[in-house]
């Protein structure tokens, strides 16, 4: 096997595996509940707090 296949083979295979982290990267949630750094918050309030009121901006 020559050397430039060997090279093209390591850069798709390379490639792949990227594309395979960013989809699994993709899936995670992005809402903030969902997030590892509330962890401790959701265990002491286990129930999602209700949003605020827009109207109530200034004093919420």
């Amino acid at each position: 096997m020559s050397s430039e296949a060997v090279f093209v083979a390591g850069y798709v295979l390379a490639l792949l595996v990227v594309a395979g982290l960013l989809e699994l990267y993709g899936r995670h949630s992005t809402s903030a509940w969902a997030s590892r750094v509330f962890t401790g918050y959701r265990r002491a309030a286990p129930e999602a707090p209700e949003p605020a009121d827009p109207t109530d901006w200034p004093h919420s």
